[in-house]
């Protein structure tokens, strides 16, 4: 897909992650705040709740994802791994378990990523 920056396929991944998993009822995308608009306006183009998640230097500028409750990964339909904040290294990996929430459900709720940061 040809575009014209990566926060437009970001809008757009939204949709098609609402498409691609099962139905959910009030299905939901997290988001690392601080944030793009684009990510929230995909959510919302989508029919999904935009769920801001703190991205703070407490948090090593990443989401804590082991903080996020049974019922909300249960209605979740994407997962942002990276902010606005990506220009200050911070990424998500394997070895930090208190970021992985179980690598995102074993795969169940599959995370875009904006490279661009």
């Amino acid at each position: 897909m040809v575009l014209s920056g990566t926060r437009e396929g970001l809008f757009l991944a939204a949709i098609a992650a609402k498409r691609w998993v099962e139905p959910r009822k009030n299905p939901a995308i997290l988001i690392p705040n601080p944030f793009y608009a684009a990510y929230a306006a995909g959510a919302l183009a989508a029919d999904c709740e935009p769920v801001f998640l703190a991205a703070t230097a407490q948090t090593g500028f990443l989401p804590d994802l082991a903080a996020l409750t049974e019922p909300l990964l249960a209605r979740t339909v994407e997962v942002r791994a990276q902010n606005r904040l990506g220009l200050v290294g911070a990424r998500i990996g394997r070895h930090e378990p208190h970021h992985d929430r179980d690598e995102v459900r074993a795969g169940r709720h599959p995370p875009f990523n904006d490279s661009a940061g």
